[in-house]
């Protein structure tokens, strides 16, 4: 196919985030057991910060390789040929690329509509007021509903029957618990986490990076939620198993909501981790400044060499862009 200069460009930077993308992704696929098990052993912050990471770094770096690199590269070092042929492998790779990218957006939208809708209706149906130095709608619903809904302007949602079921301590501790949620940013995280792309189009995101992130946001929230007195952690654990025995809170339709009580499967394990033993905390290991020196010294080493990664780079496109066979790769 022969293209003129800019759709070269945008062919190019396509098939490269599509080719970069695939590459980390199953690295980070190969990488989640490993990285499970350490999760383990760290806090629950840090470990939904790691899985967090990890979820979002393939198609983070593959948007910088692109945007930081090839776009330099191209712009400097490709001659100004009005029109040049293009291989069909770069042509497949740009159109898996914009699939994925599109597949993205729309998994966003969608999420983005469906917390816009719901929160409207909260809106209409709700009655605002503050409750523990925090804007709520109170909602007249009998079945349990607690969480924090929305990114910009994210806002607490209760119900008439949480605030009926619950005592004022366990309640303040389900609201402290849910503000920890804002402080977070943890729908903007989910919301990131959705809209990851995988390896290919169509091939399912990081559903199960996601559940297990949910899982340690879940205890980091917990964890802040009773920082202080002992009984804080008896006294949220005797919420949530209440909140559950009211039975499961009603769907919101929107993918941008956190409750307090999100998976049942998941209420044993955090009643058991707000009532392990004192001693049982976990602690942050120290190779972990360690690996956030060594990543700053690799940027400091690729940003003194940046001109000559850019000419390799620019020798990489070159061979992407005329590239028409599988064994012209040899």
């Amino acid at each position: 196919m022969i293209a003129p200069y800019y759709v070269r460009l945008a062919c190019l930077l396509l098939a490269a985030f599509f080719l970069v993308q695939l590459v980390l992704a199953c690295a980070a696929r190969g990488l989640l057991p490993a990285v499970l098990r350490a999760a383990e052993k760290v806090p629950p912050a840090a470990a939904a910060n790691l899985l967090f990471l990890l979820g979002v770094a393939p198609a983070g770096l593959s948007a910088l390789a692109v945007l930081g690199l090839c776009v330099p590269a191209y712009l400097w070092l490709e001659p100004a040929v009005e029109h040049e042929a293009v291989g069909w492998v770069c042509g497949v790779a740009a159109l898996l690329g914009c699939a994925l990218l599109a597949e993205s957006g729309v998994r966003a939208a969608r999420a983005c509509l469906a917390t816009a809708r719901r929160m409207r209706e909260l809106r209409q149906a709700g009655r605002e007021m503050v409750l523990r130095q925090e804007r709520a709608w109170i909602v007249d619903c009998e079945r349990p509903l607690l969480g924090v809904i929305g990114i910009l302007a994210p806002r607490l949602v209760v119900s008439r029957a949480v605030l009926e079921a619950l005592p004022a301590e366990q309640f303040d501790l389900a609201v402290r618990h849910e503000a920890a949620h804002q402080r977070a940013g943890d729908n903007l995280k989910r919301l990131l986490l959705l809209a990851a792309p995988g390896r290919l189009p169509l091939a399912g995101a990081w559903r199960e990076l996601s559940q297990r992130w949910s899982g340690y946001a879940e205890r980091a929230a917990d964890a802040r939620a009773v920082e202080g007195p002992p009984e804080r952690s008896v006294a949220l654990a005797e919420g949530l198993v209440r909140l559950a025995r009211l039975g499961s809170a009603p769907a919101t339709g929107a993918a941008l909501y956190t409750p307090l009580t999100q998976d049942p499967n998941q209420l044993s394990a955090r009643v058991e981790w707000l009532l392990r033993p004192p001693g049982a905390q976990a602690e942050t290991p120290a190779w972990w400044r360690a690996g956030g020196v060594a990543l700053g010294a690799l940027g400091l080493l690729l940003a003194a060499g940046l001109p000559q990664a850019l000419r390799a780079v620019h020798e990489l496109l070159e061979k992407l862009l005329a590239l028409n066979f599988f064994y012209d790769l040899w």
